[in-house]
């Protein structure tokens, strides 16, 4: 996964300082498993067919 990806950023714990705090506790609540997913599809997309499903 790219390293500067938002998702990535933020499940690593660097929440963006211009956010709200309602925004900042949803992204801090499911960063990684959005950052899990995007991985996941990253494979899919680059034609890894036998990709598996995270957390499987």
């Amino acid at each position: 996964m790219d390293a500067k990806s938002p998702a990535l950023r933020c499940a690593t714990g660097h929440i963006p300082d211009d956010v709200s705090p309602a925004v900042a506790s949803i992204l801090t609540r499911h960063a990684t498993a959005a950052a899990r997913m995007n991985a996941f599809y990253w494979k899919l997309f680059r034609g890894d067919i036998h990709a598996e499903y995270p957390g499987e």
